[in-house]
């Protein structure tokens, strides 16, 4: 169990730097949440969550290029940005 649960346990670096990619992008353009949530075709309360913790973004590709395309990046250009913030 020990070992599935090591494949499946998300990288915190990676989820932090997610979360304040996605942030720092939605303020530069000076979006609020509620419009990335319209432009994401999401709640804006997720995306809230993402931004302050409340919730690990989902791993679903489908919700990760919605915001991609809500912020007016390809899926693949946003995570070049998240690489960049990782520290």
């Amino acid at each position: 169990m020990a070992v599935v649960d090591s494949v499946f346990k998300p990288d915190e670096k990676l989820i932090k730097a997610l979360r304040e990619t996605i942030k720092a992008l939605r303020t530069s353009k000076k979006y609020s949440q509620k419009v990335l949530g319209e432009r994401s075709r999401l709640h804006w309360r997720y995306i809230q969550r993402i931004e302050n913790e409340s919730t690990t973004p989902n791993s679903s590709l489908s919700v990760f290029a919605r915001i991609a395309n809500g912020l007016g990046l390809s899926p693949v250009k946003l995570l070049r940005e998240i690489y960049k913030n990782i520290t």
